[in-house]
């Protein structure tokens, strides 16, 4: 036994040594590094592949990230025979997953950084009414969608028992309905549409939209972990008293220590690694009190100034980092997820079909109409509408938790991906003309 046990020793420790004759890429849980950076070098390079093809027709980011995931996936690079086993065991999907919780965590902070109260307050009389029609609506249009996938997939198709109808229609209804800030908010960046009054007014009605995205996601994260009817309101009532907590003891105490650093314009290296242990304290917090640890990044980044140089050099330290490397991870472990292969029949992609017809005429209708009754043309409203059916990470994220839980099964899952790419590629070309020509007539 101890000769036995000297040699399992001997090989751990020598790891992919391929002197040795070891395998370099063998997942070894003593040393999991070298399979992780195998296989974080094929989603980098395998996402900005197809980000040179993709930036070329004018899609954003999220679309090239997405598809490389999906290809990573069972539907495709899966069906090489061996590939899965040898890149991406099961045993190895645990560490890509933890550190792309990491980078979500990272990025909602720098979501919450973005999110300008303010901006909100200034346009308030249109941007809200825009922003909860275009969230209402579309959760209305939604129930009969959640009713129909309940009854086809969620009971006689997949093994156990079905969840509650509850969870999965909440699950369903967030992700038709919500439009993604982060990535909208990028496209009229790239589009230089932030100074027209339409995508001012579309920047202020998507970030209503995304604080209203994380206080029904805290509540579906708590549904879900609930073990009586009770527990999801003492996990609200906690979830208050944290944002208490943080706005009037925590944010106090960090504003003075960036003015005792001299931080107010540029971030000292010492203010970074404080805002980082608060960042992750309250997403450690959210997490034990019952809501996903990625609200407590978002949380934390509410609480800092917009418009402050401590904001502004935060979001340049982190944002390359956050988008480049955690972020490609995070998509391919979806996709790892996602079975393309299940979309096999007519009545699957009818289903696709409908549901995002159904999410995209739904928003369109309640942005649309909200948007006319506030004065503006019907070409700026139908712009309002277009750009409101950008689909991005949050909604990846809902799916995601979801997925885990079990609340929606893989081909609901496959479904509602299929709906959230194809929103967000249409969006893009279709509001890039129609806003052309509103600066033509405006030049005119």
């Amino acid at each position: 036994m101890s000769a036995a046990n000297g040699t399992t020793e001997k090989a751990s420790s020598e790891g992919g040594n391929i002197l040795s004759g070891q395998n370099p890429i063998q997942f070894n849980l003593s040393d999991p590094l070298p399979l992780f950076i195998v296989q974080t070098v094929i989603i980098l390079s395998l996402c900005y592949f197809i980000n040179i093809f993709m930036h070329r027709i004018r899609q954003p980011k999220v679309v090239s990230e997405v598809i490389s995931g999906i290809i990573l996936g069972p539907s495709i690079m899966g069906k090489i025979p061996g590939f899965n086993d040898t890149i991406f065991p099961s045993e190895s999907i645990p560490f890509l997953t933890l550190v792309a919780n990491l980078g979500l965590c990272l990025f909602l902070f720098l979501v919450g950084l973005e999110l300008d109260p303010k901006l909100i307050l200034k346009r308030a009389k249109h941007a809200l009414g825009i922003s909860v029609a275009g969230l209402l609506i579309p959760f209305v249009f939604s129930c009969g969608v959640a009713l129909l996938l309940y009854k086809e997939f969620e009971k006689g198709t997949d093994t156990g028992p079905a969840p509650p109808f509850g969870q999965f229609l909440l699950t369903c209804g967030v992700a038709m309905s919500l439009t993604a800030f982060p990535v909208l908010a990028r496209i009229l960046a790239e589009m230089q549409l932030m100074s027209t009054t339409v995508g001012f007014i579309t920047v202020c009605a998507a970030a209503a939209g995304d604080i209203v995205a994380w206080i029904l996601l805290a509540l579906l994260v708590s549904l879900i972990n609930a073990t009586t009817p009770i527990m999801p309101l003492y996990v609200i009532l906690m979830g208050i008293g944290l944002c208490l907590i943080l706005a009037y003891v925590v944010r106090p105490i960090l504003m003075s220590l960036v003015r005792l650093t001299h931080s107010e314009e540029e971030p000292s290296q010492k203010m970074i690694a404080v805002t980082l242990v608060i960042v992750l304290s309250t997403s450690f917090i959210t997490n034990i009190i019952g809501i996903h640890t990625i609200f407590g990044g978002f949380l934390v980044g509410l609480l800092i100034p917009h418009d402050s140089g401590f904001a502004e050099g935060l979001t340049r330290r982190l944002e390359d980092l956050v988008g480049v490397y955690f972020l490609p991870i995070f998509f391919a472990c979806s996709g790892l997820k996602t079975q393309v292969g299940l979309l096999n029949n007519g009545q699957t992609w009818g289903l696709v079909i409908m549901v995002t017809v159904i999410s995209m005429f739904g928003k369109m209708l309640g942005c649309t109409t909200a948007a006319k009754a506030n004065g503006m043309t019907w070409r700026e409203a139908f712009s309002i509408g277009f750009l409101m059916q950008c689909k991005g990470l949050v909604e990846y994220i809902i799916l995601n938790i979801g997925h885990d839980a079990g609340v929606i099964s893989d081909r609901v899952f496959v479904i509602m991906i299929a709906m959230c790419v194809i929103l967000t590629m249409i969006s893009t070309p279709f509001v890039g003309g129609i806003l052309f020509q509103i600066d033509k007539q405006a030049e005119t």
